[in-house]
């Protein structure tokens, strides 16, 4: 049977003895497990399954080859027949390719031969197992078009990596209380009497192995698992691949491990123990037996298989689930979408599918290209920080393809200064930091992504001096000649860079009225930023218009989470909270990893949304000079639970208040200079719905001080109690409405709420941006390298992007 297709032939088999040896193991690498010999055993062992076999040919040259088996799945009462790539006991990618020959229309043949014998043996499913996580360009770059297949999660595999000298090191790396826990372990079993020893048994054995190993095979009874026989351990024991491990006591064999050895990896297949002994720690004590005989044998990774994640993830192993491409035989049931139906029964639990990998406490940093065979070509990357830059850089590096990307946030929750926080067990939630947004924000969303969130437009009623400003309430009121004048040399300015002279010339100070000097720069104020970012608080810096602004309808934590999402769905993506970086590895000007207080994590690719300056600090080792810049806005935040019946202005999403004089004290920035900031922001998410929720009305008041030494809770005191006098001035009975309240200065801001309180940086009058010191090869920050990030949504969210485009393309 063949078929041909651009010089390409594809031959069938329904024996791997069709086959000449030579050629078959010529296509393959030493990690993989698909040998001639071993294939040809298997299929005399007695397994209840059939195997098939396609391989492609350009001439009489063999490039390509794949194969899998029919087998009945236990449901029951119900056997239906399963096809499945691989073979019954499932240990990899059952693919291979001479080199550059792995093209999708190689593929293509390959998986329709193999499809086409599943209709011929009338199966009822047909699915390929054990590949990586579909990317966002879906699975037609691994898996045939023509046939449809739908991805499902399948299993986490478990992978050691083997970085030490010694099985003491390795202890050592997994900390104080897992070093104590092992050695306990280990104490244990030996102080009763077991030993293993790493032994070829002898053929009588093989019934032995088998009625140690049926008891589990009844206790999971996992539909796709084959029951094995004594045939298969005839065979193993008489593979050269394989490994045993023995447990003996008193002469008795009660326990064992059956690996298989492929160059440097070692794979954990299948394991036994005799009933009654299952109270002492058997099975950790073997696998620490199998890190022992590893060692020795000097592989370089171990590969435990599926089952059981935490207790790997405690060993130091690295989680990574594999997926499977699958669709109904029959077209009627595929066209009738029953395959959504069988996936359910194939995919993974949620849970298994969103568990996040823990890294080794303590493990030392491989170097970058170290790491099995089988996972060379995937770039590990890593994402400090959770806000909205980071996320967006991870989404961004999730969608391409064989990228595994982790997010190291320090606080409890995503979002960074995009999120809400609640104090106490049961108490209200709070808006953490950036609130509104412009509308370049979501298109920029929906552009690269594809995430359209549901929005509202919510209106902004902003008071000076007590008095309640908008655009149609200053159209309604003249402005003299004078005035006029002021307010279109300060436009003139906002084209030019601040710290020209044209620019100090044109700033309305000393403007016939203050009125005309604040009125001039009001603009800025409610657009947040001109030609060169002037460095207006964030708070009030989210509009393209005067008077609204869009706000997710869901929320604000909706926008974090739809990217966290996006990188969990599209790609080998997860979210690590409550790991702060307190390291930056670098080797040889490479990133090769970060660390944390819980671990280790390495990485060929490291993102930061940490200003420069954190970053150049975390950085290990390294010789940067850290630049001095003048410190930065901090933000002051109150959090308050008003009384529901406190009659706050309906229609409205947030109060911004501006102080008279605060403009002109705006304008010191460009001249170095910090100045006491009384403007604040009174943001309600709840406001523009104009009622209240059950237990009041939750407000969080935000406003900027000086980010330095005399920023702590005295000085956030004093400034709420001038913030006070001029809410009880503009909102008759705000103090007495107030129910329960927290002042956060910028000092207890990280401890709080659980992020940095920095909002903007000042400008360096006078100076153009400096260009940063030189960063390691594979670092890259999601802001300019020349000072802390500003916290604008908009700015965070294209430097996400950017940096990962950097990346991807090669330039950082």
């Amino acid at each position: 049977m063949a078929a041909t297709g651009d010089e390409l032939t594809v031959e069938v088999a329904g024996t791997v003895s069709a086959f000449p040896p030579g050629e078959w193991d010529g296509l393959l690498a030493p990690t993989d497990y698909f040998r001639h010999a071993y294939l040809a055993s298997l299929e005399h062992s007695g397994l209840d399954c059939r195997f098939d076999y396609a391989v492609l040919r350009r001439g009489a040259a063999l490039v390509g080859l794949g194969f899998g088996c029919l087998l009945r799945f236990n449901f029951g009462c119900l056997h239906p027949k399963v096809w499945m790539s691989g073979t019954p006991v499932n240990l990899g990618l059952p693919f291979a390719f001479q080199a550059g020959c792995d093209t999708p229309q190689a593929r293509g043949l390959l998986q329709q031969a193999l499809f086409e014998r599943a209709c011929h043996a009338g199966a009822l499913y047909f699915v390929l197992r054990d590949f990586p996580a579909p990317q966002a360009a879906g699975p037609t770059a691994i898996a045939a078009p023509a046939l449809k297949l739908l991805p499902m999660p399948l299993h986490c595999t478990a992978i050691l990596p083997l970085t030490f000298p010694d099985f003491d090191a390795y202890l050592g790396s997994l900390g104080g209380s897992g070093r104590k826990s092992v050695k306990r372990d280990l104490r244990r079993v030996q102080e009763a009497g077991f030993r293993w020893r790493a032994e070829r048994p002898s053929p009588e054995l093989a019934p032995r192995l088998l009625e140690l190993w049926l008891p589990l095979y009844r206790k999971y009874r996992d539909p796709d698992q084959i029951r094995l026989t004594e045939g298969y351990f005839r065979a193993l024991i008489a593979s050269p691949d394989a490994v045993f491990l023995l447990l003996w006591r008193a002469g008795e064999l009660v326990a064992f491990d059956l690996c298989l050895r492929h160059g440097d990896l070692l794979s954990s297949i299948f394991s036994g123990i005799a009933p009654g002994i299952g109270r002492l720690p058997i099975h950790r004590y073997m696998g620490y037996a199998i890190v022992q005989h590893a060692m020795a044998l000097q592989c370089h990774a171990i590969d435990f298989g599926i089952s059981n994640e935490e207790a790997k993830a405690r060993m130091g192993c690295r989680l990574r689930m594999l997926y499977g491409y699958g669709r109904p035989v029959s077209p009627a049931l595929h066209f009738l979408g029953v395959g959504k139906l069988v996936k359910v029964v194939f995919s993974a639990p949620a849970a298994k599918v969103e568990a996040e990998a823990q890294p080794c406490p303590g493990r030392p940093m491989p170097a970058a290209s170290s790491g099995p065979a089988h996972l060379q070509g995937w770039r590990r990357a890593i994402v400090i920080g959770a806000g909205l830059g980071g996320l967006a850089a991870a989404a961004r590096l999730a969608s391409a393809p064989r990228v595994e990307v982790t997010v190291l946030e320090r606080a409890a929750d995503i979002g960074g200064m995009c999120r809400m926080v609640a104090f106490g067990a049961a108490g209200p939630q709070f808006v953490a930091g950036c609130n509104l947004f412009s509308p370049g924000f979501f298109a920029l969303l929906a552009r690269y992504y594809g995430i359209r969130l549901p929005t509202r437009r919510a209106r902004i009623l902003t008071f000076h001096a007590g008095v309640p400003l908008s655009l149609r309430r200053l159209a309604g009121r003249g402005l003299s000649v004078a005035e006029l004048a002021a307010v279109w040399r300060v436009a003139q300015a906002a084209l030019l860079k601040p710290g020209s002279s044209m620019a100090q010339a044109a700033m309305p100070i000393g403007a016939p009225t203050a009125l005309a000097a604040d009125l001039a720069l009001l603009p800025f104020l409610l657009q947040g930023q001109d030609a060169d970012q002037w460095p207006v608080r964030a708070g009030l810096a989210k509009l393209r218009h005067a008077d609204a602004c869009l706000y997710p309808t869901p929320g604000l934590a909706a926008v974090p989470q739809s990217l966290r999402r996006f990188m969990e769905r599209h790609g080998q993506g997860r979210v690590q909270l409550g790991a702060a970086a307190t390291a930056i590895e670098v080797q040889a000007g490479q990133v090769v990893g970060v660390r944390t207080q819980q671990g280790n994590w390495p990485a060929d690719i490291v993102i930061s949304s940490l200003d420069a300056e954190a970053t150049l600090q975390l950085m290990a080792g390294c010789p940067h000079p850290v630049p001095q810049r003048v410190a930065g806005l901090s933000a002051m935040a109150v959090f308050l639970l008003l009384d529901a019946a406190f009659p706050l202005p309906t229609g409205y999403h947030s109060l911004a208040f501006i102080a008279p004089g605060v403009l002109d004290q705006l304008h010191q920035l460009f001249n170095g200079r910090v100045p006491p900031q009384p403007s604040f922001e009174l943001v309600c998410p709840d406001l523009s719905q104009g009622r209240a929720p059950d237990g009041g009305w939750p407000v969080t008041i935000f406003s900027t001080c000086p980010a330095g030494e005399d920023s702590g809770t005295e000085a956030a005191q004093l400034l709420w109690q001038r913030i006070g006098h001029c809410l009880e001035q503009t909102l008759p009975g705000f103090g007495a409405a107030i129910r329960w309240s927290k002042v956060v200065a910028p000092a207890e801001y990280l401890r709080d709420v659980g992020c940095l309180s920095r909002l903007s940086p000042y400008a360096e009058r006078g100076c153009e941006p400096q260009p940063g010191p030189p960063m390691p090869l594979g670092l890259s920050l999601s802001h300019s390298a020349s000072g802390p990030p500003v916290a604008d949504t908009l700015a965070a969210l294209r430097g996400g992007l950017d940096a990962a485009h950097r990346v991807l393309a090669g330039r950082d």
